[in-house]
């Protein structure tokens, strides 16, 4: 039985149900102190292990399972108004600014109540890397201390008329079930498909692009010319404790026309591409080395042009095939962490609106509603996704009064955006050799090994910034002469918000650079390319998958200055992730 249930026992025998005004009163209260009293001293007792959890990471524990274990120290130890946490406390309000133990240890510092950390936390008000629910949470702790700014006396609102009753024209009907308060009654019972325990994150995704479309008619030379390019993507990742598995797909469709004046003169083309690229990482220590894992990859995929050029009597095909392998030792995990964002965005407003039941929303609480969200990715609207929200949090308790119009708002606003959509953090680095073939119709087959490598860095700074980058090469030695490529990029995105919550779009960042010797269309000539890019973009996300994106970049090359401006407009069919909480 834990604490928290003797209490409330201790305190239901003092009701008057209980105990009578004078017969039973001294027996109540001590049998509530005998209850208590042990449970105060266990906190006591405790708060050491916790202090030194909060301080350092014990031995044969790893990281990831600290972090989560230090998480939970750091909000006990607030609850219990320990004193001496305060230094550990503001060393991590100090240096974390990527864990979500930043929010955790500035709460707990405002139900500490120490005076130390007022300082600390007025500077974290003008620190522009953090974002707002974070200064709001460093705002709500600094008047908890006392330290936050004094604010004018609110004028006693006015009391309003009592409306008088119409009589309705129709009989009002009470909407059946427990859950009618929220008005989401007639939503049917839903069964969630909870991951295994072993389940670390999933994410899926199917997009459709309009990368190109194209029509016009010259009248004065009556010419006629279209063209047509659709492109879509299916991505599928499982994320096991020992096993990784990234499935990789993309088609390609194109048309294009050409019809000058004249009798015999058409020509058109049909194009079409298909790629499947399919991942297997497995990680075989858990304990000393549990992110070092051995990857086994491969890709197989055609691509077709059907022509008939002008003046001939016949179509041309042409047809090329291409089938790969490699394998690689590996370090690191890179999950789609946009869940656990849209998580903590429900939790601040729930505790903003003062209708949180506790500091936060637990695990299995966290795990239920994340999983919801991502049964639910493929329904239209957000109206499901609300009420099965609502029914969670109030079947697990987590609700403490009925939801005010505007904190529905932000809900909605916060279960719908589409900017924590794809947003992945961690690190992973990878170093191998893998081997291709390709089969050309007409022509003679290539084959292909190569050495790679490549070392990708991406993290979600606060819930509305994120930065990566990217350093990968090849080096291909079954060809006259050898061919290599290193390529590097990286990017920073700032997502725009107003203060309901609504998606503004995304302000992006990038540079890019590359050096290569492979022969094509950039260096025909043979010899060595090279070229350097920077530039910014502008995306704007209209639902869970569906953006228009617009970005221009500025550099320069072998082959002189370099100026890029693409438009690219993608229409999501289905977007969704889960992470473990």
């Amino acid at each position: 039985m834990d604490r928290y249930h003797l209490r409330s026992r201790a305190a239901g025998l003092l009701s008057p149900r209980h105990c009578p005004p004078l017969g039973r009163l001294l027996t109540c209260a001590v049998f509530a102190l005998t209850l208590v009293w042990p449970q105060a001293a266990m906190a006591k007792k405790s708060s050491a292990q916790l202090l030194e959890l909060l301080r350092k990471k014990p031995a044969g524990l790893n990281k990831d399972a600290w972090r989560a274990q230090r998480r939970e120290a750091a909000r006990e130890l607030g609850r219990l108004r320990e004193r001496r946490a305060v230094p550990a406390l503001l060393q991590i309000v100090r240096r974390e600014r990527f864990d979500v133990i930043l929010e955790i240890a500035i709460d707990a510092l405002g139900n500490i109540r120490d005076r130390r950390a007022a300082e600390p936390l007025k500077k974290l008000l003008h620190d522009p890397s953090l974002d707002a629910y974070v200064r709001d949470a460093v705002a709500s702790a600094l008047k908890k201390i006392g330290a936050g700014r004094k604010t004018a006396p609110r004028r006693p609102r006015r009391p309003r008329r009592p409306k008088q009753p119409q009589t309705p024209t129709e009989p009002i009907q009470e909407p059946v079930g427990s859950h009618n308060r929220y008005l989401f009654g007639a939503l049917p019972k839903l069964k969630l498909e909870l991951p295994d325990d072993d389940v670390l994150a999933k994410a899926s995704v199917l997009e459709l692009a309009g990368s190109t479309g194209e029509f016009s008619w010259d009248s004065g030379s009556e010419r006629t010319t279209a063209s047509l390019a659709l492109a879509t993507r299916y991505r599928l990742q499982i994320e096991r404790t020992k096993l990784g598995l990234t499935i990789d797909g993309s088609g390609q469709l194109g048309f294009g026309l050409d019809n000058p004046p004249g009798d015999d003169n058409t020509a058109w083309l049909f194009d079409h591409a298909l790629q499947l690229n399919p991942e297997l990482r497995y990680y075989p220590f858990q304990n000393d080395a549990a992110k070092l894992f051995g990857q086994i990859t491969a890709g197989i995929g055609y691509g077709m042009i059907v022509a008939s050029p002008a003046n001939s009597l016949e179509n041309r095909v042409d047809f090329a095939a291409r089938l790969s392998v490699a394998v690689a030792p590996g370090w690191g995990r890179i999950l789609d962490i946009g869940p656990r964002l849209r998580l903590r965005r429900v939790e601040r407003v729930l505790r903003r609106a003062g209708l949180l039941e506790g500091n936060a929303i637990d695990e299995a609480t966290g795990r239920a509603l994340m999983q919801l969200w991502y049964q639910l990715r493929n329904t239209i609207g957000t109206y499901a996704q609300l009420g099965y929200t609502l029914r969670i949090l109030e079947g697990a308790g987590a609700l403490g009064a009925k939801v005010d119009p505007a904190t529905a708002y932000r809900l909605v606003r916060i279960l719908d955006d589409p900017q924590l959509i794809g947003r992945r953090d961690g690190l992973m680095a990878r170093l191998g050799y893998g081997y291709a073939r390709t089969l050309v119709k007409d022509l003679g087959d290539d084959d292909l090994g190569f050495l790679f490598g490549d070392v990708e860095y991406l993290r979600q700074v606060g819930t509305t910034r994120e930065l990566g980058g990217r350093l990968s090469f090849y080096w291909s030695h079954l060809g006259s002469p050898d061919t290599y490529n290193v390529s590097f990029r990286s990017f920073y995105h700032w997502y725009l918000y107003n203060r309901a919550f609504d998606p503004l779009g995304a302000i992006g960042a990038t540079v890019e650079a590359g050096i290569s010797n492979q022969p094509g269309s950039g260096f025909s000539d043979g010899g060595v390319g090279w070229q350097v890019l920077a530039g910014g973009s502008y995306t704007r996300l209209f639902t869970r998958g569906t953006r228009l994106s617009g970005t221009l970049q500025v550099g320069g090359g072998r082959r002189g200055a370099i100026v890029l401006v693409s438009l690219e407009a993608r229409y999501g069919v289905a977007a969704g992730a889960f992470v473990a909480h």
